[in-house]
């Protein structure tokens, strides 16, 4: 049996941490929802981990990250990406709004925004 020490971060009351030689595991708990991640890839700590979940909890695993609380994970070999496109596409439809044109920005934005003294 592998035994983890997870620790709770500072920053965040629902982050919990992993680390050892090879590898860093995060547990993001948010109500009932849960993100596991790990930095080895190839490890199947993951699924352990997930496993050990469902002896003690009722849980369904939804499989690979892609929509946490309006944020959508889109990832490649190499990165994760971390957008809010789909829920500001969601909140432009909710308001009848998805068909409007877009406009420039009605301030230079070349212009520094601050202040300088002339004394």
């Amino acid at each position: 049996m592998i035994q983890f020490s997870f620790v709770g971060s500072k920053a965040d009351l629902s982050l919990f941490v992993h680390t050892d030689t090879s590898s860093i595991i995060y547990i993001l708990i948010y109500i009932n929802d849960i993100i596991i991640t790990e930095s080895n890839v190839a490890a199947a700590v993951i699924t352990y981990i997930i496993q050990r979940l469902h002896k003690e909890f009722a849980i369904t695993d939804l499989g690979p990250l892609s929509f946490f609380l309006g944020i959508e994970a889109i990832s490649d070999a190499t990165r994760l990406y971390l957008t809010q496109r789909r829920y500001i596409d969601d909140l432009l439809t909710k308001s009848k709004m998805d068909g409007a044109k877009s406009c420039s920005t009605p301030i230079s934005t070349t212009v520094a925004l601050t202040a300088t003294d002339t004394a």
